[in-house]
């Protein structure tokens, strides 16, 4: 499935820039999935969204992702306004932390 994902990387890219926040999120679940370098980069981005949903599908995503190197972003939405989104950042930390 990883692949499969993968190829689908450049409308993921797209999906991310939608304006339909519900696009936003699948894409970043997605994102995940794929593999890459590129989604980190990118989810550490899609952080920002002003939707909670699209926040905690990013955070999420992360956690499945070689990101040691988002661990700096994640934790500066430790304090997030939404609780959903801060209990996905802190699993998205402790997932990343143990993988290295």
């Amino acid at each position: 499935m990883e692949s499969r994902h993968q190829a689908l990387l450049p409308e993921l890219v797209v999906a991310l820039r939608s304006g339909d926040w519900h696009v936003r999120a699948e894409a970043a679940w997605r994102l995940g999935r794929t593999g890459s370098p590129v989604a980190v980069t990118l989810l550490e981005a899609a952080l920002a969204d002003p939707y909670w949903q699209v926040r905690k599908e990013a955070a999420t995503a992360l956690s499945q992702l070689p990101a040691r190197s988002a661990v700096p972003t994640l934790a500066d939405w430790l304090e997030d306004e939404d609780p959903e989104v801060r209990r996905a950042v802190a699993h998205a930390i402790a997932v990343i932390q143990a993988q290295s």
